[in-house]
């Protein structure tokens, strides 16, 4: 689920037309495996909401897009987004919430992409954050012949980023930009 975009937009609170995806998946059988394995990737904490439905996944992956550590970039980039913080929550209620005894455990990634900087001031809390995740996938910016907000280099960031906005760039021993 969500390749391109996130089934947990804000209007699924209200219509849970992702619930009922997931409800109408769990009576799916495949090759007499009880369910698909399901891969959801979201940015909302809207997801905490189905972890009765999600724990009954036998193959469940839970990618959670955090493309920074930094609340400043993110709400540079992502202003309506959900904060780090909440996201690093949901992940935690359902690592807390789902355990052998209620249903099966879902393997749990944090998805930095794209990659954005990260302030040095906040670079070892938000590598202390990630260890809830049994895997890190971290892709950097993409080159792009549109011109849009994408870039492969801190160069060509430099040259596209919107006018008026500070860019920063990460200079980390951890997550070097290549």
């Amino acid at each position: 689920m969500s390749s391109v975009t996130d089934p947990y937009q804000p209007l699924e609170s209200k219509h849970q037309l992702t619930r009922r995806l997931l409800e109408v998946m769990l009576d799916v059988r495949i090759d007499g495996y009880p369910t698909p394995t399901l891969v959801i990737q979201t940015r909302s904490p809207i997801i905490t909401r189905d972890i009765d439905y999600l724990q009954r996944f036998k193959r469940l992956r839970i990618n959670m897009s955090i493309p920074t550590g930094s609340e400043l970039v993110r709400k540079n980039f992502e202003p309506r987004s959900p904060s780090i913080k909440v996201r690093l929550n949901a992940i935690t209620k359902i690592k807390q919430s789902i355990d052998y005894y209620k249903g099966f455990l879902p393997k749990i990634s944090i998805i930095i992409t794209p990659l954005l900087p990260t302030l040095p001031t906040d670079e070892a809390a938000f590598i202390d954050k990630l260890a809830i995740a049994d895997r890190i996938v971290i892709q950097a910016f993409h080159p792009s012949d549109s011109r849009s907000l994408i870039a492969s280099t801190c160069q060509e960031a430099e040259e596209i980023k919107p006018r008026g906005l500070k860019l920063i760039i990460l200079t980390s021993k951890y997550l070097p930009l290549v």
